[in-house]
């Protein structure tokens, strides 16, 4: 069954900038661990930067899919599925708020997302030389 899909585009040259201006910083913030090590792996900028604004762009997707923004990029990775398939694996949810319940509510609700196993995230990437898009399915097995 169906329970949300998030679409997103993004410019890539937007991303290009945020990059050129702090390429660590960004990573850091958006990538999950072994998205970092993929990343560093590419050889050209052209290559790392279809990566980074495509990952950019399944993270916001995943964000609309499951109408939550507390969602924690780098708790979040692209793996395979099958050949040419890809699902988003999440991983829990650390709670570093103290006070605020409305997020601490929210974040709670992300975990509680992630233990269930029914829950599945599918995912497609596309990207061309200016746009990056993604859409995120989210689905949960009877």
């Amino acid at each position: 069954m169906i329970k949300g899909v998030g679409i997103d585009i993004v410019e890539n040259a937007r991303i290009f900038k945020i990059i050129k201006n702090n390429e660590s910083g960004f990573l850091r913030k958006v990538f999950h661990e072994t998205e970092i090590l993929k990343y560093n792996d590419f050889k050209t900028d052209k290559q790392k930067l279809q990566f980074a604004a495509s990952r950019w762009a399944v993270k916001e997707a995943l964000v609309k899919a499951i109408g939550n923004k507390f969602i924690n990029f780098t708790r979040v990775r692209v793996e395979a599925k099958e050949a040419n398939q890809r699902i988003l694996k999440l991983d829990e949810h650390e709670v570093k708020i103290k006070g605020n319940n409305e997020i601490i509510e929210e974040i709670n609700k992300i975990n509680l997302l992630i233990k269930n196993e029914k829950n599945e995230f599918l995912c497609s990437i596309s990207h061309e030389e200016n746009y990056s898009t993604a859409i995120v399915i989210h689905s949960y097995l009877p």
